[in-house]
């Protein structure tokens, strides 16, 4: 029997794919690492049909959450965050890792929160940046 971890990822995938990713890594400063990594973020723009930029984060969800903290954030500020499980409660550590005051608003785990509920925290806090 084949065993799974039932979170989010890692993803089954097909064996052709897999046995492509055992091939040797190219580096990330070989070029051609450079054309694939260009070809891959224009073919993004397709995808998500625009002609702006796309950026690719080479680093887990949680990576990118903390690359949204730190660049759109500043100490002191304030954050009002959902937190109903564990990426909410992520939300929480990384805002107040960078000294942002991260104001929670907690539901139970499986309900989603609800416009009113974040209207009545938009009322508490003055202007919050998040």
């Amino acid at each position: 029997m084949k065993k799974r971890l039932f979170t989010p990822g890692p993803t089954p995938i097909p064996e052709n794919v897999a046995l492509a990713m055992a091939q040797p890594i190219i580096h990330h400063r070989n070029p051609e690492f450079i054309e694939i990594f260009s070809r891959v973020n224009e073919n993004l723009k397709y995808l998500f049909q625009t002609k702006q930029d796309v950026y690719t984060l080479t680093s887990s969800g949680t990576g990118a959450m903390e690359a949204a903290v730190a660049n759109l954030l500043s100490f002191g500020d304030k954050a009002i965050f959902v937190n109903g499980g564990k990426f909410g409660e992520r939300w929480g550590e990384i805002c107040r890792a960078y000294g942002v005051d991260a104001i929670e608003i907690k539901i139970e785990w499986g309900r989603a929160v609800t416009p009113e509920e974040v209207r009545d925290e938009l009322k508490k806090h003055h202007k919050p940046q998040a």
